[in-house]
């Protein structure tokens, strides 16, 4: 089982119940990728100041200028994830589009 979780409105917002949730499926032996937008003028090394101890398998981390629900849907799909956590509709409706179970943070 793969969880896939947004930064910006997911992890950001709620990050002790989003901690608690990556650190179980980690212990059950699976894998929680964070999946984000990242705004090009902020540092990457920033991102992952913000990130911290929060526990995760792999970070993905996009600052181009893109379609950002159609990037994350792609990765997803790439990646294998089986559930996507988003707080844009937009994104989680591509992804769910996809197959993919994919839950609104709000």
């Amino acid at each position: 089982m793969i969880l896939g979780l947004d930064y910006n409105g997911v992890i950001s917002e709620r990050r002790e119940q989003y901690s608690k949730l990556a650190q179980f499926f980690i212990n059950i032996g699976s894998k929680v990728y964070i999946i984000s937008y990242w705004d090009p003028l902020k540092s990457k090394l920033k991102f992952f100041e913000l990130l911290g101890d929060f526990p995760y398998s792999d970070v993905f981390v996009n600052s181009e200028l893109c379609n950002a629900p159609e990037w994350k849907a792609d990765l997803c799909e790439k990646l294998g994830v089986d559930i996507f956590i988003d707080d844009k509709i937009a994104i989680a409706s591509e992804v769910a589009r996809r197959g993919i179970l994919s839950l609104v943070a709000t």
